[in-house]
């Protein structure tokens, strides 16, 4: 095996079992949610998606037709410019409780943890004016 094989193989690896820098807790993405959905309903998860206008998305593309996997975050407060410069658009790692409705997307609540995947440092819940989820 070469090293360009070695090296996609891990990166695989490193993403696929991703964990929560701050608590240690596997980071489980989208796909891995709808999969078992039932067994998560009124469960806490800790989970990575990109972050649109209040939605979490599987990628970057942010079908608005809503036809992939998603989960709402609803939320008040009063989103800052940091906030939409630093959070919005990018993979964030979301806590909170995962509510499953029947004809409704999923909602995640008692949002506690919100961080950009790759710059961990980052407290968007911190950006937000007055938070509550």
């Amino acid at each position: 095996m070469g090293l360009f094989e070695r090296l996609i193989i891990f990166l695989f690896l490193a993403f696929a079992y991703a964990e929560d820098v701050r608590s240690n807790t596997p980071i489980l993405n989208l796909d891995a949610i709808f999969r078992e959905i039932q067994e998560l309903d009124n469960k806490e998860v800790v989970f990575k998606g990109y972050y649109a206008e209040g939605i979490f998305f599987n990628n970057s593309d942010f079908s608005w037709e809503f036809n992939e996997h998603h989960i709402v975050m609803p939320f008040s407060g009063e989103r800052t410019t940091p906030f939409i410069d630093k959070c919005t658009g990018k993979l964030l790692v979301a806590r909170g409780t995962l509510h499953v409705e029947e004809k409704r997307a999923p909602r995640v609540k008692n949002v506690d943890l919100l961080y950009p995947f790759d710059e961990p440092e980052i407290n968007c819940l911190s950006l937000i004016i007055n938070f509550d989820s």
